[in-house]
């Protein structure tokens, strides 16, 4: 009898030992889970906040609309890598018809060194090729070239231009 008793109480302990470590797993697993549901949670409600959606994007991919005349029109990040009176823009003075008063060089002095030149795109329905290159210090220069100029006959149109740090 004493045999079956202590194999009985050894298999007890065994089943209890098993049981035990089940709990321990299921209780850390839902523990996980809420904790995972509480995190996505918080950060589902804090994508909806405009504030830290625009501070994100500052950080990710930082930009700046600036106008023909270097007014800075919208900046999202960007403009805290360029040097104060940073952008300087030449117009044509020439008697092209094309070209006559319109933007030909964009110069950008930054404050830091950009291993490659941030991309400048025109917001503008003419057709221009945007040729970039290394300037003098921290600077990239943008030489526009047009194929194609659109006026309207309201007035002038204010040419804008985008700033995308890569």
């Amino acid at each position: 009898m004493p045999i079956i008793a202590t194999w009985l109480s050894d298999l007890c302990i065994g089943i209890w030992s098993v049981v035990g470590a089940f709990a321990l797993v299921f209780g850390l697993l839902s523990s996980l889970s809420i904790a995972r549901k509480f995190v996505k949670g918080v950060v589902s409600e804090a994508l909806k906040d405009p504030s830290i959606l625009a501070s994100v994007a500052a950080l990710v991919k930082p930009d700046l609309v600036f106008d023909e005349n270097g007014a800075v029109l919208s900046d999202r990040g960007a403009w805290a890598a360029i040097k104060e009176d940073g952008i300087k823009i030449t117009k044509d003075d020439s008697d092209n018809d094309v070209t006559r008063g319109l933007p030909v060089t964009i110069r950008i002095a930054f404050t830091k060194h950009l291993p490659t030149a941030p991309l400048l795109t025109p917001i503008c329905p003419d057709g221009i090729f945007v040729i970039s290159t290394r300037g003098q210090q921290f600077e990239w220069v943008y030489t526009l070239k047009y194929s194609m100029r659109c006026d309207v006959d309201d007035g002038p149109i204010v040419r804008t231009y985008r700033l995308e740090l890569l």
